[in-house]
């Protein structure tokens, strides 16, 4: 829902979301975390992946599973060896 229309997303507003995210949560708390929380984490990973990264990632559009805090905690970097 929230993720950019670049990689095949709704991006819906913050506040459109949570309505959604709210009347899915009305039918099942548990349906509605998982709306939310996916849509945040996916949403936040869109944003910080590189170009080629998000291509690779989102190359079957925006239906992709994450998991994750949603918070970039280290970094990656090549070393030797890979």
């Amino acid at each position: 829902m929230m993720m950019p229309k670049e990689v095949g997303g709704a991006e819906l507003s913050h506040v459109d979301a949570m309505r959604l995210g709210e009347r899915v949560a009305w039918a099942h708390s548990s349906a509605g975390w998982c709306v939310i929380v996916n849509n945040a984490v996916g949403g936040v990973m869109s944003l910080f992946v590189s170009e080629k990264g998000a291509a690779d990632i989102f190359a079957e559009g925006p239906d992709v599973m994450v998991a994750g805090n949603g918070v970039p905690r280290g970094y990656a970097r090549p070393v030797d060896g890979g």
